[in-house]
């Protein structure tokens, strides 16, 4: 089945390519989704307009891509985890914690899968991981793996648990209470 991609679809195509898909994916994935449509003599002239609009929208990408690169290149990234007295860490930074954080500071979403931790990270400190933002642009990104302050092990907070205020007892509360059958008797 021959198709023409609408919409990037990576690692397969870009938007205006002419492919060859196989039926299934063509029919279950990629038409339904709106991702392609089937190659007709129309939509092979549209493909040429497509093409040019897309290439015009990556170009622009790229370059907003490169400026946020540029001022993320003097801000490190700071990440809060939980660590023993000796520094290691419980459990270690993961790629989408990375990505997260990165997204939370640039206001853009960042593809986890973009973050490349070639060895785990389980000690604070600081540390240098390539981050791939988008195609052609990858930034080398300073990441500070800080303790969580006063961490689990911490006394609990009882700032958010209200007391009540205590109150004198009356004079009626020293004695116990009695049972109905007491009372019917000192009623008669």
């Amino acid at each position: 089945m021959k198709v023409i991609f609408l919409e990037d679809v990576p690692p397969n195509a870009r938007v205006g390519d002419l492919k060859e898909v196989k039926d299934g994916y063509g029919r279950n994935y990629l038409l339904p989704r709106g991702l392609a449509v089937l190659a007709t003599k129309d939509a092979l002239q549209r493909a040429q307009s497509l093409r040019a609009v897309a290439e015009e929208r990556r170009l622009k990408d790229e370059t907003d891509w490169r400026d946020v690169v540029e001022s993320l290149s003097e801000t490190p990234v700071p990440i809060m985890m939980r660590a023993g007295p000796t520094g290691r860490l419980y459990g270690s930074v993961t790629s989408a914690q990375i990505a997260e954080k990165l997204s939370e500071m640039l206001g853009r979403s960042v593809d986890r899968r973009g973050v490349s931790i070639q060895t785990p990270i389980r000690l604070l400190g600081t540390f240098t991981v390539p981050v791939r933002f988008f195609e052609g642009v990858v930034a080398d990104v300073q990441i500070i793996v800080e303790a969580e302050s006063d961490g689990g092990e911490a006394e609990p907070d009882t700032s958010s648990v209200e007391s009540e205020p205590e109150v004198a007892p009356s004079p009626d509360e020293d004695k116990p209470a009695e049972s109905p059958e007491e009372e019917a008797v000192k009623s008669s």
